[in-house]
């Protein structure tokens, strides 16, 4: 005789096991959907963060750009012919003459 028992608990047992690979399934999706919704987060995170570095990193080379500029100017004020005529004639200093030239022959 077959024993009526033993063939319900297999039957019970297999039905566990399916439901088990069924919500394991189920389990399985919604752990890849989370984890590649912490992904995508995580990535405009970082590009947001990579963003503002930029705008800061902008606004370091302008505030750069502008002290350069203003430095090239003042070089060019420094340097102007008229600027070290003005301060050589205050010193006592004229440009040289015929007379002032002296020749020297190295022999």
């Amino acid at each position: 005789m077959i024993n009526v028992k033993s063939i319900t608990l297999v039957r019970n047992r297999s039905r566990i096991i399916n439901n088990l690979r069924n919500v394991g399934l189920e389990f399985l999706f919604i752990f890849i959907l989370i984890t590649s919704l912490f992904a995508i987060i995580t990535i405009k995170t970082f590009e947001t963060k990579i963003g503002y570095e930029i705008a800061r990193t902008n606004a370091i080379l302008y505030d750069l750009s502008n002290e350069h500029k203003r430095l090239q100017t003042k070089i060019l004020i420094l340097k102007s012919h008229e600027r070290i005529k003005s301060i050589a004639i205050l010193n006592g200093m004229k440009f040289p003459g015929q007379q002032d030239v002296e020749e020297i022959n190295n022999e």
